[in-house]
């Protein structure tokens, strides 16, 4: 079995930095994490963040709490990637 290793960052500086290393093979996040780096509008950093890794995957949390809104905002997010 490999391991993948995957960062779970939301910092962009941090993010452009560690996408350049071989051994990270993709990013998680989620929004307590990107309200910590400093974002204002989630869907707006979330596209800054898909735009640097372009060749990794990257996984980004819906931030509901009832089934139907989490369902809704997972499929707007996958329409961003």
């Amino acid at each position: 079995m490999k391991t993948k290793i995957f960062c779970d960052i939301a910092d962009i500086s941090l993010i452009k930095k560690f996408n350049k290393k071989k051994v990270v093979q993709g990013f998680t996040t989620n929004p307590s994490l990107m309200r910590k780096a400093g974002a204002k509008d989630y869907e707006l950093y979330s596209k800054k963040i898909l735009k640097i890794c372009k060749n990794k995957p990257i996984s980004f949390e819906v931030f509901a709490d009832n089934d139907k809104e989490m369902i809704n905002q997972g499929t707007k997010i996958d329409k961003w990637g």
